[in-house]
């Protein structure tokens, strides 16, 4: 047998070792089962996935809005600049 050194931030490791052990299990055992299912299945033997921010309202409204104007269903009136100063010029002049 093959030994195998892990590094593990301290508490991670008390944490683990506490599940494991209501459950009956040391350590050793859980990676060498992961270790075996990793090979039979081929995959990681858990689900693993970003999490993602969901957007809020206002995000989500600006999304289907930029969506609907891209698609020809909303007209795409906004305005456009070559530069900043051209913005802010449009923004003193329309909103002043």
């Amino acid at each position: 047998m093959g030994n195998i050194t892990i590094r593990m931030n301290d508490d991670l490791k008390a944490r683990v070792n506490q599940t494991l052990d209501a459950i009956g299990m040391n350590f050793n055992t859980y990676v060498t089962m992961a270790s075996i299912q990793l090979v039979n299945q081929q995959r990681l033997p858990f689900d693993t996935s970003v999490r993602t921010a969901e957007p809020n309202e206002q995000t989500k409204r600006a999304m289907l809005e930029a969506e609907a104007k891209e698609r020809g269903i909303l007209p795409d009136d906004a305005a456009t600049f070559n530069s900043t100063q051209d913005a802010i010029t449009w923004l003193h002049n329309n909103h002043g």
